[in-house]
Protein backbone atom coordinates (compact mmCIF):
# COMPACT_ATOMS: atom_id res chain seq x y z
CA UNK A 1 0.00 0.00 0.00
CA UNK A 2 3.21 2.52 0.15
CA UNK A 3 2.52 5.64 -1.98
CA UNK A 4 -1.17 4.94 -1.67
CA UNK A 5 -2.77 8.06 -0.50
CA UNK A 6 -6.83 9.24 -0.56
CA UNK A 7 -7.57 6.23 -2.36
CA UNK A 8 -11.02 6.46 -3.76
CA UNK A 9 -13.21 3.66 -4.50
CA UNK A 10 -16.93 3.84 -6.25
CA UNK A 11 -19.39 2.22 -4.35
CA UNK A 12 -23.28 1.48 -5.99
CA UNK A 13 -25.86 0.09 -3.93
CA UNK A 14 -29.46 0.08 -4.21
CA UNK A 15 -31.19 2.53 -1.67
CA UNK A 16 -29.49 5.71 -0.59
CA UNK A 17 -29.21 6.89 3.66
CA UNK A 18 -29.24 4.02 5.24
CA UNK A 19 -26.91 2.21 7.60
CA UNK A 20 -24.88 -0.40 5.31
CA UNK A 21 -21.81 -3.00 6.24
CA UNK A 22 -19.12 -2.75 3.88
CA UNK A 23 -16.60 -5.14 3.44
CA UNK A 24 -12.93 -4.64 1.98
CA UNK A 25 -11.19 -7.31 0.39
CA UNK A 26 -7.18 -5.66 -0.61
CA UNK A 27 -4.65 -8.23 -2.09
CA UNK A 28 -1.16 -7.99 -0.62
CA UNK A 29 1.04 -10.37 -2.61
CA UNK A 30 -0.56 -13.69 -2.47
CA UNK A 31 -2.48 -12.58 1.20
CA UNK A 32 -5.77 -11.29 1.01
CA UNK A 33 -6.99 -9.10 3.60
CA UNK A 34 -10.56 -8.89 4.49
CA UNK A 35 -11.72 -5.36 6.11
CA UNK A 36 -15.45 -5.32 7.83
CA UNK A 37 -16.96 -1.25 8.55
CA UNK A 38 -19.54 -1.69 10.37
CA UNK A 39 -20.40 1.69 11.18
CA UNK A 40 -20.44 3.35 7.74
CA UNK A 41 -23.32 5.84 6.97
CA UNK A 42 -23.74 7.07 3.77
CA UNK A 43 -24.07 10.71 2.95
CA UNK A 44 -26.86 12.30 0.86
CA UNK A 45 -26.17 15.62 0.60
CA UNK A 46 -23.92 17.59 -1.71
CA UNK A 47 -20.46 17.34 -0.67
CA UNK A 48 -19.09 20.83 0.63
CA UNK A 49 -15.75 21.79 0.13
CA UNK A 50 -15.75 24.79 3.17
CA UNK A 51 -16.41 21.85 5.57
CA UNK A 52 -13.85 20.42 7.60
CA UNK A 53 -11.11 19.85 3.92
CA UNK A 54 -9.14 22.40 5.79
CA UNK A 55 -7.17 21.37 8.86
CA UNK A 56 -3.80 21.31 10.66
CA UNK A 57 -2.30 19.30 13.55
CA UNK A 58 -1.52 20.57 16.77
CA UNK A 59 0.96 19.52 19.35
CA UNK A 60 0.21 20.30 22.54
CA UNK A 61 2.74 21.82 25.55
CA UNK A 62 4.31 19.48 27.73
CA UNK A 63 2.80 18.66 30.97
CA UNK A 64 3.50 15.52 33.65
CA UNK A 65 0.60 15.34 36.25
CA UNK A 66 2.23 13.19 38.47
CA UNK A 67 0.53 9.91 37.10
CA UNK A 68 3.41 8.11 36.54
CA UNK A 69 2.81 7.03 33.21
CA UNK A 70 4.63 9.64 31.52
CA UNK A 71 1.95 11.40 29.99
CA UNK A 72 3.78 14.88 28.77
CA UNK A 73 2.33 15.43 25.44
CA UNK A 74 -0.86 14.80 23.30
CA UNK A 75 -1.29 15.77 20.11
CA UNK A 76 -5.00 17.24 18.18
CA UNK A 77 -6.23 17.79 14.30
CA UNK A 78 -8.56 20.99 14.11
CA UNK A 79 -10.71 20.73 11.02
CA UNK A 80 -12.04 24.26 10.08
CA UNK A 81 -15.87 24.77 8.54
CA UNK A 82 -16.17 27.58 7.15
CA UNK A 83 -18.85 30.51 7.12
CA UNK A 84 -20.91 30.90 4.67
CA UNK A 85 -19.35 34.84 4.97
CA UNK A 86 -15.50 33.08 5.22
CA UNK A 87 -15.73 30.20 3.22
CA UNK A 88 -14.66 32.73 -0.38
CA UNK A 89 -11.57 33.57 1.10
CA UNK A 90 -10.93 30.95 3.31
CA UNK A 91 -9.85 33.15 6.41
CA UNK A 92 -11.33 32.64 9.85
CA UNK A 93 -13.34 35.76 11.10
CA UNK A 94 -15.99 34.72 13.63
CA UNK A 95 -14.80 31.75 15.37
CA UNK A 96 -16.40 28.68 17.51
CA UNK A 97 -14.26 26.01 18.83
CA UNK A 98 -16.07 22.70 19.60
CA UNK A 99 -13.86 20.71 22.01
CA UNK A 100 -14.97 16.82 21.59
CA UNK A 101 -15.03 14.78 24.48
CA UNK A 102 -14.34 11.00 25.41
CA UNK A 103 -13.37 8.83 23.18
CA UNK A 104 -11.94 5.41 23.99
CA UNK A 105 -11.02 3.71 20.91
CA UNK A 106 -10.17 6.96 19.34
CA UNK A 107 -12.91 6.40 16.81
CA UNK A 108 -14.62 9.54 15.96
CA UNK A 109 -13.60 11.64 13.77
CA UNK A 110 -14.60 15.80 12.67
CA UNK A 111 -17.50 14.64 10.42
CA UNK A 112 -19.00 12.19 12.82
CA UNK A 113 -18.50 14.65 15.67
CA UNK A 114 -20.51 17.34 13.07
CA UNK A 115 -22.99 14.88 12.61
CA UNK A 116 -23.75 13.17 15.50
CA UNK A 117 -23.78 16.70 17.77
CA UNK A 118 -23.06 20.35 16.48
CA UNK A 119 -25.53 19.34 13.44
CA UNK A 120 -27.75 16.40 14.47
CA UNK A 121 -31.33 17.15 13.37
CA UNK A 122 -33.65 18.39 15.97
CA UNK A 123 -37.77 19.69 15.40
CA UNK A 124 -38.10 23.65 16.40
CA UNK A 125 -42.19 24.90 15.31
CA UNK A 126 -42.55 21.75 12.83
CA UNK A 127 -39.69 22.19 11.02
CA UNK A 128 -36.14 20.45 11.27
CA UNK A 129 -33.53 22.23 12.39
CA UNK A 130 -29.89 21.79 12.60
CA UNK A 131 -27.83 24.37 14.60
CA UNK A 132 -24.79 23.85 12.81
CA UNK A 133 -25.52 24.76 9.58
CA UNK A 134 -27.56 27.68 11.30
CA UNK A 135 -23.99 28.98 12.93
CA UNK A 136 -22.24 28.53 9.48
CA UNK A 137 -25.37 30.43 7.93
CA UNK A 138 -24.72 33.57 10.64
CA UNK A 139 -20.98 33.77 9.77
CA UNK A 140 -19.84 32.00 12.28
CA UNK A 141 -16.10 30.00 11.46
CA UNK A 142 -16.64 26.06 13.54
CA UNK A 143 -13.30 24.51 14.20
CA UNK A 144 -13.54 21.05 15.59
CA UNK A 145 -11.00 19.65 18.01
CA UNK A 146 -10.29 16.10 17.51
CA UNK A 147 -7.82 14.05 20.05
CA UNK A 148 -5.37 11.94 18.05
CA UNK A 149 -3.84 9.03 19.52
CA UNK A 150 -0.13 7.51 18.46
CA UNK A 151 2.58 5.49 18.64
CA UNK A 152 4.76 9.40 19.57
CA UNK A 153 1.99 10.79 21.42
CA UNK A 154 -0.44 9.28 24.20
CA UNK A 155 -4.26 8.52 24.75
CA UNK A 156 -5.90 11.41 22.64
CA UNK A 157 -9.61 11.04 23.42
CA UNK A 158 -8.83 8.71 26.56
CA UNK A 159 -5.87 10.28 27.42
CA UNK A 160 -4.89 12.50 30.39
CA UNK A 161 -7.16 15.83 30.41
CA UNK A 162 -5.17 18.05 31.59
CA UNK A 163 -2.35 17.18 28.32
CA UNK A 164 -5.84 17.36 26.19
CA UNK A 165 -6.28 21.03 27.96
CA UNK A 166 -2.77 22.08 26.62
CA UNK A 167 -3.23 21.19 23.08
CA UNK A 168 -6.77 23.55 23.12
CA UNK A 169 -4.01 25.86 24.31
CA UNK A 170 -1.78 25.46 21.82
CA UNK A 171 -4.59 25.46 19.14
CA UNK A 172 -6.14 29.05 20.83
CA UNK A 173 -2.14 30.12 19.85
CA UNK A 174 -1.84 28.77 16.60
CA UNK A 175 -5.71 30.06 15.43
CA UNK A 176 -4.72 33.68 16.72
CA UNK A 177 -1.46 33.84 15.10
CA UNK A 178 -2.15 32.77 11.91
CA UNK A 179 -5.99 34.42 11.47
CA UNK A 180 -5.54 37.46 13.69
CA UNK A 181 -5.20 40.16 10.96
CA UNK A 182 -9.06 38.65 9.63
CA UNK A 183 -10.44 37.68 13.09
CA UNK A 184 -13.68 40.36 13.41
CA UNK A 185 -13.90 38.96 17.36
CA UNK A 186 -12.82 37.05 20.25
CA UNK A 187 -13.19 33.15 20.29
CA UNK A 188 -16.46 31.25 21.70
CA UNK A 189 -14.74 27.86 23.03
CA UNK A 190 -17.34 25.28 23.37
CA UNK A 191 -16.30 22.00 25.08
CA UNK A 192 -18.69 18.89 24.74
CA UNK A 193 -19.10 16.61 27.77
CA UNK A 194 -14.95 15.61 29.00
CA UNK A 195 -14.20 18.48 26.70
CA UNK A 196 -15.79 20.81 28.56
CA UNK A 197 -12.78 19.76 31.74
CA UNK A 198 -10.58 19.87 28.68
CA UNK A 199 -11.75 23.35 27.87
CA UNK A 200 -11.76 24.31 31.76
CA UNK A 201 -8.11 23.15 32.28
CA UNK A 202 -6.35 24.51 29.07
CA UNK A 203 -7.67 27.81 29.56
CA UNK A 204 -7.20 28.22 33.15
CA UNK A 205 -3.57 27.19 32.42
CA UNK A 206 -3.18 30.08 29.98
CA UNK A 207 -4.57 32.89 32.50
CA UNK A 208 -2.41 31.54 35.24
CA UNK A 209 1.01 31.52 33.12
CA UNK A 210 -0.13 34.62 31.54
CA UNK A 211 -1.04 33.32 28.40
CA UNK A 212 -3.74 35.49 26.30
CA UNK A 213 -6.26 33.29 25.32
CA UNK A 214 -7.94 35.72 23.16
CA UNK A 215 -11.93 33.73 24.53
CA UNK A 216 -14.56 35.79 25.38
CA UNK A 217 -17.19 32.86 26.22
CA UNK A 218 -16.60 29.39 27.28
CA UNK A 219 -20.04 27.20 27.60
CA UNK A 220 -19.30 23.98 28.81
CA UNK A 221 -22.28 21.52 27.18
CA UNK A 222 -23.13 18.69 29.80
CA UNK A 223 -20.11 18.57 30.97
CA UNK A 224 -19.17 16.31 34.54
CA UNK A 225 -17.50 19.38 35.76
CA UNK A 226 -17.70 17.66 39.46
CA UNK A 227 -17.82 13.81 38.00
CA UNK A 228 -19.65 11.29 35.75
CA UNK A 229 -21.32 8.41 36.92
CA UNK A 230 -21.33 4.66 34.62
CA UNK A 231 -23.47 1.86 36.59
CA UNK A 232 -21.16 0.28 38.91
CA UNK A 233 -22.30 -3.33 37.89
CA UNK A 234 -21.88 -2.25 34.14
CA UNK A 235 -18.38 -1.61 35.12
CA UNK A 236 -18.04 -4.94 36.74
CA UNK A 237 -19.57 -6.70 33.76
CA UNK A 238 -16.49 -5.69 31.99
CA UNK A 239 -14.24 -6.50 34.22
CA UNK A 240 -14.76 -9.92 34.46
CA UNK A 241 -15.50 -10.42 30.70
CA UNK A 242 -11.89 -9.37 30.37
CA UNK A 243 -10.90 -11.98 32.89
CA UNK A 244 -11.14 -14.75 30.85
CA UNK A 245 -9.98 -16.48 27.38
CA UNK A 246 -7.93 -14.40 25.08
CA UNK A 247 -9.61 -10.97 26.11
CA UNK A 248 -7.86 -10.80 29.56
CA UNK A 249 -4.19 -10.60 26.89
CA UNK A 250 -5.55 -7.67 25.11
CA UNK A 251 -3.86 -4.48 27.44
CA UNK A 252 -5.92 -2.43 24.49
CA UNK A 253 -9.44 -3.20 25.33
CA UNK A 254 -8.28 -3.86 29.21
CA UNK A 255 -7.11 0.09 29.09
CA UNK A 256 -10.21 1.36 27.29
CA UNK A 257 -13.29 2.50 28.41
CA UNK A 258 -13.59 2.68 32.68
CA UNK A 259 -10.01 1.93 32.94
CA UNK A 260 -8.53 4.63 30.71
CA UNK A 261 -6.77 7.36 32.42
CA UNK A 262 -9.47 9.71 31.53
CA UNK A 263 -12.10 7.79 32.95
CA UNK A 264 -10.24 7.21 36.05
CA UNK A 265 -10.54 11.36 36.22
CA UNK A 266 -13.86 11.59 35.62
CA UNK A 267 -15.93 8.70 37.34
CA UNK A 268 -17.29 9.44 40.72
CA UNK A 269 -17.36 5.79 41.28
CA UNK A 270 -14.42 3.28 39.97
CA UNK A 271 -15.00 -0.41 40.38
CA UNK A 272 -11.24 -0.79 40.54
CA UNK A 273 -11.72 0.48 44.20
CA UNK A 274 -13.32 -3.16 44.72
CA UNK A 275 -15.13 -1.45 46.98
CA UNK A 276 -19.20 -1.81 47.87
CA UNK A 277 -19.32 1.76 48.69
CA UNK A 278 -18.71 4.60 46.23
CA UNK A 279 -15.28 5.19 45.72
CA UNK A 280 -13.12 6.80 42.82
CA UNK A 281 -9.58 6.01 41.30
CA UNK A 282 -6.94 7.74 42.91
CA UNK A 283 -6.52 9.27 39.58
CA UNK A 284 -9.77 11.29 39.86
CA UNK A 285 -8.23 13.44 43.03
CA UNK A 286 -4.51 13.90 40.92
CA UNK A 287 -7.06 15.98 38.69
CA UNK A 288 -8.53 17.68 40.83
CA UNK A 289 -4.95 19.26 42.92
CA UNK A 290 -3.85 19.49 39.35
CA UNK A 291 -7.06 22.10 37.66
CA UNK A 292 -6.83 24.00 41.29
CA UNK A 293 -3.15 23.85 41.04
CA UNK A 294 -4.16 26.38 37.99
CA UNK A 295 -7.34 28.02 39.85
CA UNK A 296 -10.14 25.70 39.09
CA UNK A 297 -11.92 27.75 36.11
CA UNK A 298 -10.70 30.22 34.21
CA UNK A 299 -11.77 34.02 34.74
CA UNK A 300 -11.06 36.28 32.33
CA UNK A 301 -14.17 35.91 30.08
CA UNK A 302 -17.89 34.94 30.40
CA UNK A 303 -18.44 31.51 31.19
CA UNK A 304 -21.87 29.41 30.63
CA UNK A 305 -23.33 25.70 31.84
CA UNK A 306 -25.35 23.74 29.78
CA UNK A 307 -27.51 20.71 31.59
CA UNK A 308 -28.80 18.04 29.80
CA UNK A 309 -29.85 16.90 32.75
CA UNK A 310 -32.88 18.52 34.84
CA UNK A 311 -32.60 20.20 38.11
CA UNK A 312 -36.66 20.07 39.58
CA UNK A 313 -35.18 16.81 41.11
CA UNK A 314 -36.94 13.80 38.87
CA UNK A 315 -35.67 10.93 39.46
CA UNK A 316 -35.28 7.99 37.06
CA UNK A 317 -38.17 5.31 37.08
CA UNK A 318 -36.35 2.57 36.15
CA UNK A 319 -38.80 0.26 37.23
CA UNK A 320 -40.54 0.82 34.35
CA UNK A 321 -40.05 0.62 30.53
CA UNK A 322 -40.38 3.38 28.36
CA UNK A 323 -43.20 2.69 25.23
CA UNK A 324 -40.29 1.78 22.81
CA UNK A 325 -38.21 -0.32 25.21
CA UNK A 326 -39.50 -3.86 25.67
CA UNK A 327 -40.05 -5.54 28.78
CA UNK A 328 -36.70 -6.84 30.71
CA UNK A 329 -38.99 -8.87 32.78
CA UNK A 330 -36.65 -8.44 36.30
CA UNK A 331 -36.56 -5.75 38.32
CA UNK A 332 -34.19 -3.66 38.37
CA UNK A 333 -32.50 -5.43 35.75
CA UNK A 334 -30.98 -3.36 32.77
CA UNK A 335 -28.00 -5.32 31.36
CA UNK A 336 -28.03 -9.14 30.67
CA UNK A 337 -25.34 -10.65 27.97
CA UNK A 338 -23.70 -14.01 27.67
CA UNK A 339 -21.67 -16.01 25.01
CA UNK A 340 -23.74 -19.01 24.22
CA UNK A 341 -23.05 -22.24 22.84
CA UNK A 342 -24.71 -22.22 19.02
CA UNK A 343 -26.44 -25.24 17.47
CA UNK A 344 -27.91 -26.46 20.43
CA UNK A 345 -31.77 -25.79 19.66
CA UNK A 346 -34.14 -25.50 22.80
CA UNK A 347 -31.49 -25.00 25.23
CA UNK A 348 -32.27 -22.62 27.18
CA UNK A 349 -30.62 -23.22 30.47
CA UNK A 350 -27.43 -22.11 32.31
CA UNK A 351 -25.48 -25.03 30.88
CA UNK A 352 -26.06 -23.45 27.35
CA UNK A 353 -23.59 -20.04 28.37
CA UNK A 354 -19.72 -20.09 28.21
CA UNK A 355 -19.93 -16.53 30.25
CA UNK A 356 -23.28 -14.66 31.10
CA UNK A 357 -23.32 -11.19 33.07
CA UNK A 358 -26.43 -9.99 34.65
CA UNK A 359 -26.10 -6.54 35.87
CA UNK A 360 -28.43 -4.35 37.92
CA UNK A 361 -29.84 -0.75 38.43
CA UNK A 362 -30.20 1.15 42.02
CA UNK A 363 -33.43 1.81 42.86
CA UNK A 364 -33.25 1.70 46.28
CA UNK A 365 -31.78 2.49 49.84
CA UNK A 366 -29.16 0.00 51.13
CA UNK A 367 -26.89 -3.12 49.98
CA UNK A 368 -28.17 -3.93 46.98
CA UNK A 369 -26.91 -6.17 44.07
CA UNK A 370 -24.90 -4.96 40.96
CA UNK A 371 -23.67 -8.05 39.36
CA UNK A 372 -24.39 -11.73 38.50
CA UNK A 373 -21.30 -12.73 36.30
CA UNK A 374 -20.87 -16.94 35.43
CA UNK A 375 -18.24 -18.54 34.04
CA UNK A 376 -18.95 -22.18 33.07
CA UNK A 377 -15.86 -24.14 35.10
CA UNK A 378 -15.00 -26.21 31.59
CA UNK A 379 -15.31 -24.21 27.99
CA UNK A 380 -14.35 -27.00 25.97
CA UNK A 381 -16.48 -28.53 23.39
CA UNK A 382 -18.48 -30.60 25.14
CA UNK A 383 -19.11 -28.60 28.35
CA UNK A 384 -22.79 -28.26 27.45
CA UNK A 385 -23.79 -31.58 27.55
CA UNK A 386 -21.92 -32.23 31.29
CA UNK A 387 -25.06 -31.77 33.67
CA UNK A 388 -23.89 -30.54 36.79
CA UNK A 389 -20.78 -28.55 35.63
CA UNK A 390 -19.31 -26.01 38.84
CA UNK A 391 -19.67 -22.63 37.59
CA UNK A 392 -17.10 -20.16 38.72
CA UNK A 393 -19.25 -17.18 40.08
CA UNK A 394 -19.59 -13.65 41.22
CA UNK A 395 -21.69 -11.73 42.40
CA UNK A 396 -21.20 -8.16 43.85
CA UNK A 397 -22.91 -5.65 45.90
CA UNK A 398 -22.97 -2.05 46.47
CA UNK A 399 -24.18 0.45 48.69
CA UNK A 400 -25.38 3.66 48.11
CA UNK A 401 -24.22 7.46 48.10
CA UNK A 402 -25.53 8.95 51.91
CA UNK A 403 -28.98 7.24 50.89
CA UNK A 404 -28.78 8.38 47.19
CA UNK A 405 -28.89 6.43 44.00
CA UNK A 406 -26.16 7.41 41.09
CA UNK A 407 -28.35 5.08 38.88
CA UNK A 408 -31.35 6.93 39.46
CA UNK A 409 -30.70 10.59 39.93
CA UNK A 410 -31.55 13.72 37.84
CA UNK A 411 -28.67 14.11 34.90
CA UNK A 412 -28.37 13.31 31.16
CA UNK A 413 -28.39 9.66 29.95
CA UNK A 414 -26.74 7.75 27.17
CA UNK A 415 -27.18 8.81 24.22
CA UNK A 416 -29.52 6.19 22.22
CA UNK A 417 -28.28 3.92 20.11
CA UNK A 418 -30.02 4.16 17.09
CA UNK A 419 -29.69 0.67 15.58
CA UNK A 420 -30.54 -0.74 19.02
CA UNK A 421 -33.88 1.14 19.01
CA UNK A 422 -34.77 0.31 15.13
CA UNK A 423 -34.38 -3.22 16.02
CA UNK A 424 -37.65 -3.14 18.14
CA UNK A 425 -36.64 -7.26 19.72
CA UNK A 426 -36.44 -9.16 23.10
CA UNK A 427 -32.99 -9.47 22.32
CA UNK A 428 -30.16 -8.70 19.36
CA UNK A 429 -28.31 -11.83 18.52
CA UNK A 430 -25.02 -11.98 17.34
CA UNK A 431 -23.25 -15.13 15.70
CA UNK A 432 -19.67 -15.47 15.83
CA UNK A 433 -18.14 -18.58 14.49
CA UNK A 434 -14.30 -17.33 16.01
CA UNK A 435 -15.19 -17.49 19.30
CA UNK A 436 -14.45 -20.84 19.33
CA UNK A 437 -10.68 -19.47 19.41
CA UNK A 438 -11.38 -17.74 22.55
CA UNK A 439 -13.89 -19.85 24.80
CA UNK A 440 -13.11 -23.72 23.30
CA UNK A 441 -16.66 -23.73 21.52
CA UNK A 442 -17.38 -24.71 18.09
CA UNK A 443 -19.21 -21.55 17.97
CA UNK A 444 -20.99 -19.30 20.31
CA UNK A 445 -23.85 -16.56 20.05
CA UNK A 446 -23.30 -13.33 22.09
CA UNK A 447 -26.92 -12.28 23.12
CA UNK A 448 -28.36 -8.86 24.80
CA UNK A 449 -31.74 -7.92 25.23
CA UNK A 450 -32.59 -4.17 24.72
CA UNK A 451 -32.45 -2.55 27.48
CA UNK A 452 -33.07 0.38 29.98
CA UNK A 453 -28.83 1.50 30.33
CA UNK A 454 -29.39 4.48 28.26
CA UNK A 455 -32.07 5.45 31.02
CA UNK A 456 -30.05 5.43 33.60
CA UNK A 457 -28.03 8.97 34.95
CA UNK A 458 -25.14 9.59 33.05
CA UNK A 459 -23.76 12.92 33.29
CA UNK A 460 -25.39 13.93 37.40
CA UNK A 461 -27.38 17.58 37.19
CA UNK A 462 -25.74 18.49 40.52
CA UNK A 463 -22.08 17.44 38.19
CA UNK A 464 -23.11 19.48 35.14
CA UNK A 465 -24.02 22.56 37.01
CA UNK A 466 -20.53 22.70 39.03
CA UNK A 467 -22.96 22.93 42.07
CA UNK A 468 -20.88 24.31 45.43
CA UNK A 469 -22.59 22.65 48.15
CA UNK A 470 -22.40 24.88 51.66
CA UNK A 471 -20.86 23.91 54.28
CA UNK A 472 -24.01 23.07 56.35
CA UNK A 473 -25.49 21.16 53.11
CA UNK A 474 -25.42 17.59 52.71
CA UNK A 475 -24.21 16.17 49.39
CA UNK A 476 -27.62 15.42 47.67
CA UNK A 477 -27.54 13.35 44.27
CA UNK A 478 -31.45 14.54 44.15
CA UNK A 479 -30.73 17.77 44.80
CA UNK A 480 -33.83 20.40 43.65
CA UNK A 481 -32.86 23.88 42.80
CA UNK A 482 -36.04 25.53 42.16
CA UNK A 483 -35.61 28.87 43.72
CA UNK A 484 -32.10 28.10 44.66
CA UNK A 485 -29.97 31.02 43.05
CA UNK A 486 -27.44 29.13 40.89
CA UNK A 487 -25.10 31.57 39.73
CA UNK A 488 -21.67 32.38 40.21
CA UNK A 489 -22.72 36.13 42.28
CA UNK A 490 -24.40 33.94 44.62
CA UNK A 491 -21.32 31.73 45.32
CA UNK A 492 -23.51 28.21 44.46
CA UNK A 493 -21.17 27.64 41.42
CA UNK A 494 -18.33 29.13 39.56
CA UNK A 495 -20.67 29.76 36.16
CA UNK A 496 -22.48 32.93 35.41
CA UNK A 497 -25.24 31.79 33.88
CA UNK A 498 -26.76 27.92 33.94
CA UNK A 499 -29.43 26.78 31.25
CA UNK A 500 -31.45 24.39 32.86
CA UNK A 501 -34.71 22.33 31.74
CA UNK A 502 -37.27 20.60 33.72
CA UNK A 503 -36.52 16.86 31.71
CA UNK A 504 -33.54 14.71 31.42
CA UNK A 505 -32.26 14.52 28.16
CA UNK A 506 -29.63 12.12 25.91
CA UNK A 507 -26.21 13.51 26.69
CA UNK A 508 -25.32 16.55 24.82
CA UNK A 509 -27.61 16.14 22.69
CA UNK A 510 -29.71 19.21 21.14
CA UNK A 511 -33.31 19.96 20.79
CA UNK A 512 -34.89 23.29 20.34
CA UNK A 513 -34.43 24.45 24.37
CA UNK A 514 -30.66 24.04 23.94
CA UNK A 515 -30.25 25.10 20.91
CA UNK A 516 -32.22 28.51 21.92
CA UNK A 517 -29.39 28.67 25.14
CA UNK A 518 -26.75 28.17 22.34
CA UNK A 519 -28.22 31.00 20.15
CA UNK A 520 -28.61 33.55 23.43
CA UNK A 521 -25.36 33.34 24.09
CA UNK A 522 -23.87 33.37 20.99
CA UNK A 523 -25.68 35.51 19.51
CA UNK A 524 -26.60 38.16 21.68
CA UNK A 525 -22.49 38.90 23.44
CA UNK A 526 -23.15 39.37 27.25
CA UNK A 527 -20.23 40.66 29.90
CA UNK A 528 -18.74 38.45 32.48
CA UNK A 529 -20.55 38.96 35.95
CA UNK A 530 -19.16 41.37 37.99
CA UNK A 531 -21.22 40.45 40.83
CA UNK A 532 -21.82 43.57 41.81
CA UNK A 533 -25.19 44.62 43.35
CA UNK A 534 -26.67 45.51 39.96
CA UNK A 535 -25.18 42.17 37.99
CA UNK A 536 -28.18 41.05 35.91
CA UNK A 537 -27.12 37.60 37.06
CA UNK A 538 -27.53 38.00 40.48
CA UNK A 539 -31.08 39.55 40.78
CA UNK A 540 -33.31 36.20 40.80
CA UNK A 541 -33.50 32.57 41.16
CA UNK A 542 -32.06 29.47 38.39
CA UNK A 543 -35.24 29.79 36.02
CA UNK A 544 -35.95 26.51 34.71
CA UNK A 545 -37.23 25.91 31.03
CA UNK A 546 -39.96 23.67 30.01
Amino acid sequence: MSGINNLSVPVTIPNTGAKVLLEIYISIGSDIHRYIIESCSLLTEQYNFCRGIDYFEIEGYGFDGGYGKGYHREKGIAHIYFSDVSCPGRQLQKVIIFVDGFDAGNKQHHEQIWDQYLNSPFLENNSNKKLGDELLKAGYDIVILDQVKSQKYNSGGAGQIENNGLVLAKLLDSLYSRYHSTLLDDFIVVGASMGGLVSRFGLAYMETNNMPHHTKLFVSFDSPQNGASIPIGLQQTLDNFLQYGILSASSTLRNNAHFSIAAKQMLLNHSSSNSEYTQAHPHRQRWLNNVAAVGNYPKNLRMVAINNGNLVGSKKNINGSPPEIPNINEKDKYFDMGLKRIGLPGCTSQLCYVLEAKAYAQSQNGRYKTLDFYVNALTAPLHWVSPGVPFISNTRYAFPENGTSHDIAPGSRLRQDPIEKNIGKNAINIYNFTNGLLFGAAGTLLQFPTNNLKYVNFIPSISSAAYIFPANEPRNLYKNFTGVNLRKCAGTTPFDTVYAFADDMPHVGINSLIANAFRNEVNFPKAKSTCAGDCLDYRGPLKILF
